[in-house]
């Protein structure tokens, strides 16, 4: 399968961090063997646009490389401009209890803006397991209502560890009195780097924290060869793509994620 989004070309390199990505002609299996329940970690990648007679097929494909006992699906379209098919196309998702999500990759080619962090704010790479412990309790204050994001987070953070370690992904962190109160990773491949999981603790939003961080970032992935930088965005979050663009970042290639929950 040809690939034409940056939004699919990135979530793939992600993917195989801790996983495995299988090219099978007309589609795209990912897998996650250590996080079997990890949506968009186990999901299949897919060319768009979709017919509506297509969709039961490529839900079965889903279904049919998933390990035993896992009962999401989820499809990633490689769509550039953010359209699944025609009205009928649109009219099948929702018959088939599939929920429709359009990412956004906004891209930079140039310097972002440079931004300082407030005061008593320190912005730095992970350095020690400490700082992989304080990241679980961030996403926790983050989430705290997810279902199941612990057991999520205790399967996905040492895999992040992991990756770092073996420098194939960085991870940041914006420190107040020593306190993790924001962070984010990226993903350096060839001269794209793609940014990951960019969050901030509610009680120290709208500071300019998180683009310190990400301007911080932005320094350390060019510094290591990144031409363009890159980072993935659901098109109805309007608050984070206004502050991704005062960075100098741009609206590109609009992807589709389908998913369906696992059925209780």
């Amino acid at each position: 399968m040809e690939l034409h989004s940056l939004v699919t070309h990135t979530e793939l390199a992600v993917a195989q961090l801790t996983g495995t990505v299988d090219d099978c002609g007309d589609h795209r299996v990912i897998r996650t063997p250590s996080q079997p329940h990890f949506w968009w970690g186990n999901f299949v990648a897919v060319p768009g646009p979709l017919s509506a007679t297509a969709i039961s097929g490529w839900i079965e494909r889903a279904q049919a490389a998933a390990a035993p006992g896992v009962a999401h699906v989820a499809l990633l379209i490689d769509a550039v401009d953010g359209v699944l098919g025609d009205a009928a196309a649109d009219a099948a998702i929702v018959d088939a209890g599939l929920t429709r999500e359009i990412l956004i990759a906004m891209t930079s080619r140039e310097p972002i803006a440079a931004v300082a962090p407030p005061a008593g704010v320190v912005v730095r790479a992970f350095a020690t397991a400490d700082d992989w412990t304080a990241l679980r309790a961030l996403s926790l204050a983050v989430e705290p209502e997810l279902p199941n994001y612990a057991a999520y987070l205790d399967g996905w953070i040492p895999s992040r560890a992991e990756a770092a370690a073996r420098d194939q992904v960085r991870w940041w962190g914006a420190f107040a009195d020593d306190t993790l109160v924001a962070s984010a990773g990226y993903v350096p491949f060839g001269a794209v780097a793609r940014y990951q999981d960019v969050q901030t603790h509610p009680e120290h939003r709208r500071r300019g924290i998180a683009a310190a961080m990400l301007s911080a970032i932005a320094v350390d992935a060019r510094g290591r060869g990144a031409q363009t930088l890159v980072i993935v965005v659901g098109a109805e979050n309007v608050a984070a793509r206004a502050a991704y663009r005062r960075l100098g970042f741009v609206d590109g290639d609009q992807a589709i994620q389908l998913v369906r929950a696992p059925r209780s």
